[in-house]
């Protein structure tokens, strides 16, 4: 059954949402239908570790028994295509980026009716009720083969088709949100260890720069003042003295000064994830 609303109308509501969820993530960019086709994603938007790119797919909702990939599941499921490489370069254009890049996703929904996505989208629920699949499990496709994503959102797993192959599912954005979290850790480490100039590591420095998966064990002031003075000390390993010139009273000036650092001495830009539990 094919879903009664656009990948248009669901690519504006998840994208609607993604900006209220990124803090200070700036403006998110949208190549050019003529840059699409060299690029492959829909939207990129920054983080502090590296940015996510979400290429959206409206899945269509499969019940009948006799559909292709029933037995994968037994019970009603979603699926969307993936053009043969003859006719898009997308999918392949998506996985090389992907090798270096470690956050680029497929996004898809997991509703089918108007009336959901109308009530999801003025809930501003559309992200929870959508699924991600990560690129860097899939493998590049070739020639004139069709291929598919089938995905049951009550299931852990979903399933590149046509010869199935098992991988991954992150069932709602708080799921991915986590695995960014988990991540950022080695993420920022190798960046500030491939900052220019420096002379060595330093062991007992590598020790202390940890942020927390679990945000919940700090408010957000103190998280933020941690990644300040964090980034103090990296720049202090470096032999580059900064003397800070907020106070830390004002959490917005620490923000300001946060991300000034990272734009000055560390090549990336400020992004604050918000999770609501």
């Amino acid at each position: 059954m094919k879903p009664y609303f656009s990948e248009l109308q669901y690519a504006y509501s998840c994208t609607r949402e993604l900006e209220d969820i990124l803090l200070s993530c700036g403006v998110p960019y949208f190549p050019s239908l003529v840059e699409e086709a060299s690029v492959g994603f829909d939207v990129r938007v920054d983080t502090i570790v590296a940015p996510v790119f979400l290429q959206y797919k409206v899945a269509d909702y499969l019940q009948r028994r006799n559909s292709k990939h029933w037995d994968l599941f037994n019970v009603n499921h979603y699926r969307f295509p993936i053009y043969p490489a003859d006719k898009s370069p997308q999918h392949n254009l998506l996985k090389s980026l992907s090798v270096s890049q470690p956050f680029v996703f497929y996004c898809s929904s997991c509703f089918f009716e108007y009336s959901d996505y109308r009530l999801l989208h003025e809930d501003r629920r559309i992200m929870s009720q959508s699924t991600f699949i990560n690129l860097r499990e899939l493998p590049y496709n070739s020639g004139s083969y069709w291929h598919h994503i089938v995905y049951n959102p009550t299931r852990t797993t979903a399933f590149w088709c046509s010869n199935p192959v098992e991988i991954n599912l992150y069932k709602n954005w708080e799921q991915v949100l986590y695995y960014i979290r988990n991540q950022s850790d080695d993420l920022i480490k190798h960046r500030i260890q491939d900052a220019p100039n420096r002379e060595h590591n330093n062991d007992r420095y590598q020790d202390q720069l940890s942020l927390e998966p679990e945000l919940g064990k700090y408010s957000l002031d103190s998280y933020i003042i941690r990644i300040h003075q964090l980034l103090i000390n990296a720049l202090e390993e470096q032999k580059i003295i900064y003397k800070p010139k907020v106070s830390n009273n004002n959490t917005r000036e620490v923000l300001q000064e946060i991300s000034g650092l990272l734009e000055s001495y560390f090549s990336t830009t400020l992004i604050f994830l918000k999770v609501n539990h």
